[in-house]
């Protein structure tokens, strides 16, 4: 892998070789967990942030690359469809969209000085300077593998992203919170899974908060209920 010119960095880029590992706390310390996530090693991104050429922003293209992007990719997870674990559930794939710090900064040298375009749908810039961590991110989004990007006020806007936090809020957040705000995002109005009831044949009931029923996966021959 590597890195563009002094633009932004180019889309779904990630600093190393990917790797399968556990995903609890899956960007600090991977062990166990009845996730398995894809995500890069703790490399993080150069020594110094690339700025980008002035006027490059916003999807613009630079006279000899392609369209850039504002995202860098954090990590791939795997997470229940409906948002609650149970047997036979199928999986989705969540995609942590970093920000960097740099992008829409009203700094001198970013390219940015003529405003933010990206205050619409992203939380507030960053003032860059001397003291400023080379790894500090403005914002993660959060969107499922399948996300489109691109709406009528930005080419740079997913749409319908799962949770978007600022930086700060996903440095301090821990990954059982934000895998509960992850699931309950995925699982939208629909009442939260109690439990899953087996039957000696193996078929199965799931039971919701609200009293309300419905029929689950049968168990194959190489599941267990356990």
């Amino acid at each position: 892998m590597e890195w563009t010119t002094p633009t932004v960095w180019k889309t779904e880029l990630v600093c190393c070789p990917l790797k399968i590992v556990g995903c609890a706390e899956a960007w600090k310390a991977p062990t166990r967990c009845h996730h398995w996530c894809v995500v890069s090693p703790d490399c993080g991104p150069p020594a110094s942030p690339p700025a980008p050429q002035s006027g490059i922003t916003d999807g613009a293209t630079a006279p000899d690359q392609t369209i850039v992007s504002i995202y860098a990719t954090l990590w791939r997870l795997q997470f229940p469809c409906d948002g609650d674990l149970h047997v036979g559930q199928e999986w989705m794939e969540v995609v942590a969209q970093g920000v960097p710090a740099h992008v829409g900064t009203s700094a001198t040298g970013y390219g940015y000085e003529s405003g933010d375009p990206y205050a619409a749908f992203l939380p507030p810039a960053i003032r860059i300077d001397d003291d400023t961590p080379e790894d500090e991110l403005r914002a993660v989004v959060f969107v499922t593998g399948t996300a489109k990007k691109g709406t009528a006020r930005s080419g740079q806007e997913y749409e319908s992203p799962l949770l978007v936090l600022s930086g700060a809020e996903y440095a301090a957040m821990s990954f059982q919170v934000l895998h509960d705000r992850l699931c309950s995002a995925l699982r939208g109005d629909r009442p939260s899974l109690v439990m899953q009831a087996f039957a000696p044949d193996g078929s199965s009931t799931l039971i919701f908060d609200d009293g309300s029923t419905a029929p689950g996966p049968a168990l194959t021959s190489d599941q267990s209920p356990d």
